[in-house]
């Protein structure tokens, strides 16, 4: 059986809708990709124009702690580096 969907591939999973094609979900499938890239190109996002809601204290908290989290991260592994630099210069 050949992917319904155009790309030309053996097909190895059937549908509800009785279609076979190359993947498990029809927008893996090569040729649907490439449609639905055109489809989209140019279109704003689902995103565009959304206002959300104040963030709660409990979610700034949160932010906040992830960020210093981060940078606590950066400077320790920025320290680690330069200790691995100095171990090898002085070998």
């Amino acid at each position: 059986m050949i992917c319904q969907y155009g790309c030309g591939k053996e097909a190895t999973h059937q549908f509800k809708n009785g279609k076979w094609c190359c993947s498990k979900i029809p927008s893996m499938c090569s040729v649907l990709k490439k449609n639905l890239s055109k489809i989209k190109k140019g279109k704003p996002s689902h995103w565009a124009g959304i206002k959300r809601g104040p963030q709660t204290e409990n979610h700034k908290k949160k932010i906040k702690e992830a960020k210093a989290l981060i940078e606590f991260c950066q400077t320790s592994l920025a320290k680690v580096d330069n200790d691995v630099n100095d171990f090898l210069h002085n070998c």
